[in-house]
């Protein structure tokens, strides 16, 4: 043990359990260490010379190079009402709406003060959905800190030559990269994807093939069916049943009039009676599921075969008998495949139906034109309950037009307290529109009864207007 390290452990112990040993000290140091003081005061005596004996002898430093310097931001910094509220939503005021003031940052075409850089940086380090609007409202100097920080390395400049971001970036860097490249020079990325694809690990290979799904090409797609990695092909097979000209889909809708005939009005269907290699290649699933292993085989070719493989009417079929399964399994299925190929005729008329869970139709709600949301959605409320709306609330994709925005803010101001408004009510708040942000729920004094839910709602809208308000 070193002489450092007797004096730390009589500091720890007490100088009444361990002797002050000096002897380990250097002779310099030791020679001032008087003997004939009491233990406490030779322990600390020691430790104030050792410790300036440890800094006088270090050897400094020669041949650095000082680091070089931040580029110039000539953006204005954001005022300083705002860098006061910033300072709040760092240390734990609405820090869920970090997202959105960034966002708005970015749309006034500000700068964050430098000091609180850093801050940031680290919040987002641990936030992954603050990384990509931080990094480009931190422009050049945020990328200067992510490469002194390795850390903070996902805000290094990601728009640079090949070399530099697709071979040595992190994967945030390179989906990044990709995508923007499949967006200025197709043909390069398409490239650099297909000579590293095979090399990638099975979840980067899914991150990169989501992040290009709607622009990477059907042969890609086709060979990425084989691929090794269950997740790929999965994926693979999800992106190709979207795309209803696809031979993926052309295949799927032979299998689909195999097993299933329209006569009389009514839906006859024949369940598969095995997997065969080219149902396996194309992502039918193996293990049983929900209504038997059969019946989710049917399931998955009807949500993966083009709607318009089916020659009725969409509302017609939905009102059909159906012989075979249960009609249930057709309706998820439609609705899935309606989803995935954006079918606005299909979503219309399987939104009239009320047997698809929460999470269909709001899947199936996205479809329409934003126009046509609001109404459905009010007229969804009129005949659901107050919790069955609620959930569907909490399921809607973002972003949402001002028409919803405005009709769920109103059918807000007529509830009292139930806890599955409440929850509806906090997404509501954050993610109505900034043009919903004067909604008389949000202006209108409360009354001293107003559930906290309620006092919730109304203090978001307000803060989410002020955030607005100071940036302008």
């Amino acid at each position: 043990m070193s002489g450092w390290d007797e004096l730390v452990a009589a500091a720890l112990l007490g100088t009444r359990r361990r002797v002050v040993h000096t002897e380990g000290l250097p002779e310099s140091v030791r020679a001032l260490v008087p003997d004939d003081e009491d233990p406490a005061t030779r322990l600390l005596t020691a430790a104030a010379l050792m410790a300036g004996y440890r800094r006088a002898g270090r050897v400094p430093e020669s041949g650095g190079r000082p680091l070089p310097e931040a580029a110039e931001d000539a953006r204005p910094v954001i005022p300083a009402v705002a860098r006061r509220r910033l300072d709040r939503m760092l240390t734990g005021d609405h820090t869920d709406l970090l997202g959105d003031w960034l966002e708005l940052v970015r749309r006034t075409d500000l700068r964050l003060p430098p000091e609180r850089l850093p801050v940031f940086a680290e919040l987002a380090r641990t936030r992954p959905a603050l990384r990509a609007p931080f990094a480009e409202v931190a422009g050049a100097r945020g990328s200067w800190l992510g490469a002194l920080n390795p850390e903070w390395s996902y805000l290094a400049d990601h728009r640079c030559d090949v070399a530099d971001v697709w071979r040595h970036g992190d994967t945030d860097q390179r989906v990044r990269w990709l995508r923007e490249t499949f967006a200025d020079d197709p043909p390069a990325a398409g490239e650099a994807l297909a000579r590293d694809w095979a090399g990638e690990p099975a979840a980067t290979r899914v991150r990169l093939l989501r992040a290009v799904r709607d622009v990477i090409g059907e042969d890609f797609l086709e060979a990425a069916l084989d691929d090794r990695a269950q997740e790929v092909r999965a994926l693979a097979a999800d992106i190709l049943s979207g795309r209803p000209a696809s031979a993926f889909a052309a295949r799927m809708a032979e299998r689909l009039r195999a097993l299933v005939t329209v006569a009389d009005s009514t839906i006859t269907v024949r369940l598969p009676t095995a997997r065969d290699d080219g149902m396996v290649r194309d992502g039918v699933p193996a293990a049983p599921a929900r209504g038997g292993q059969r019946t989710a085989w049917l399931r998955h070719i009807v949500a993966a075969a083009p709607l318009s493989a089916w020659e009725q009417r969409p509302a017609d079929l939905a009102a059909m008998p159906v012989e075979g399964c249960d009609p249930g399994v057709l309706l998820e299925a439609w609705a899935a495949a309606a989803t995935r190929q954006r079918d606005l005729p299909w979503a219309r008329a399987l939104l009239t139906t009320d047997d698809l869970t929460t999470p269909e139709t709001a899947a199936l709600v996205s479809v329409l034109p934003a126009a046509e949301r609001a109404r459905t959605v009010a007229d969804l409320g009129s005949a659901r309950k107050s919790a069955d709306l609620a959930e569907l609330v909490v399921a809607l994709p973002a972003p949402w037009p001002v028409d919803l925005g405005n009709a769920l803010l109103d059918w807000l101001a007529g509830h009292t307290d139930h806890r599955a408004v409440a929850r509806a009510a906090g997404v509501i708040a954050r993610t109505v529109p900034a043009e919903c942000l004067r909604h008389r729920v949000a202006v209108e004094p409360l009354p001293p009864e107003a559930p906290a839910w309620r006092r919730h709602l109304s203090e978001t809208l307000v803060f989410r207007r002020e955030m607005a308000e100071e940036l302008r």
